[in-house]
């Protein structure tokens, strides 16, 4: 159904408005005609691909590139601290957090980096290769996009908070004493890396994406479909495998309460950045199973053969504006004197009313 003649929506002034599947489009990428000029004809046609995702993900490989080389040449602030006093020819120290002794890594940076981002990209993967086989959904390359475009954008913004404050803060680990007999200086460098927590930022980052994922796909805050089974397998589940992953630095003698907290707290704000404003909707949003659709700029239920929320058509029923109804003047002025009816006050002993 097309727009009658001589209607017009009020947005279609703007000239990055168009119509497409009787639904007007606003806004969307200006570098979409260039683009159709300059790349093969199976991009141009795509629904959603559109140059600017070419220079997020340059932009994430050049910011990817700067982090790895700012942890590796930037030493951490090496902050002046009486640990021990030397009386009688014997040491006694002065503060105990920093005597814990030095053990192995229950979940190493290896085995974080497995489970906290590269299992959310098999779940990301999987649920594509069922919504493009399984469902026959158009939008299933798309929603694999940005889910990858998200939690490699969490990844870079997290760390790129976290190296400036872990750097310049120079906080010691709870065994940064046995680290310093040890002589080792690349173990005494990396024990004054310990606010905020990394380990922690990579499982709370990662996990936290899929579990705001995980809540877009199964709806858990819409009034309508939100039960237990649905928060329990996309909060509870991941959350706890981040906890699990944060208590063992404190356990493993790594960091303090006050050092996972503050990576737990960089990763989850990176996580929700990195989905619910740049790649999804809102997970309050009708539509929040669906990406954001940057080329046309609406989300990509409009593509899909099952499409998640319903918008009116672009025709006369949807901009109609009703008439209102008849006015109808009260009784007494319909009356042949056209006066109102004299109004009786109450009665009241010891007062007359003047006339």
């Amino acid at each position: 159904m097309s727009t009658p003649a001589g209607m017009q929506h009020p947005s279609m002034a703007n000239s990055h408005v168009r119509l497409l599947d009787n639904v007007v489009m606003i806004d969307p990428d200006p570098t979409a005609a260039l683009f159709a000029k300059c790349c093969p004809k199976s991009w141009s046609r795509s629904h959603w691909w559109c140059p600017s995702y070419l220079a997020d993900w340059l932009l994430l490989l050049i910011l990817g590139i700067a982090l790895l080389l700012e942890v590796t040449l930037w030493d951490p602030y090496e902050r002046t601290y009486q640990m021990a006093t030397l009386s009688g020819g014997a040491y006694s120290f002065n503060d105990n957090q920093f005597q814990f002794p030095h053990q192995e890594d229950t979940f190493s940076i290896a085995v974080t980096t497995i489970v906290s981002f590269l299992v959310p990209i098999l779940f990301f993967c999987a649920y594509c290769l069922l919504q493009r086989f399984l469902w026959k959904d158009s939008a299933a390359v798309h929603d694999l996009h940005h889910s990858l475009l998200g939690i490699c954008t969490a990844l870079v913004i997290g760390y790129f908070a976290w190296i400036p404050i872990n750097k310049s803060v120079g906080s010691f680990r709870p065994d940064f004493w046995e680290r310093l007999n040890g002589g080792d200086v690349d173990e005494i460098k990396k024990g004054r890396e310990a606010f905020p927590s990394g380990h922690t930022l990579m499982a709370f980052l990662g996990l936290g994406f899929l579990s705001f994922w995980l809540s877009g796909k199964l709806r858990v805050f819409q009034s309508t479909r939100g039960n237990v089974w649905r928060f329990f397998l996309a909060w509870i589940c991941p959350m706890t495998l981040a906890v699990a992953q944060a208590i063992t630095r404190v356990t493993d003698n790594r960091h303090r309460t006050v050092d996972i907290l503050g990576g737990a707290v960089l990763g989850m704000g990176a996580a929700f950045c990195a989905y619910h404003l740049l790649n999804y909707p809102p997970n309050y949003a009708p539509d929040c199973d669906r990406p954001k659709n940057r080329k046309y700029g609406f989300n990509d239920y409009l593509f899909s053969g099952i499409p998640s929320c319903t918008r009116p058509p672009v025709d006369e029923a949807a901009y109609h504006v009703p008439e209102p109804p008849p006015y109808v003047p009260p009784a007494y002025m319909a009356s042949s004197s056209g006066s109102a009816p004299p109004y009786n006050y109450p009665e009241v002993e010891g007062y007359t009313y003047r006339k």
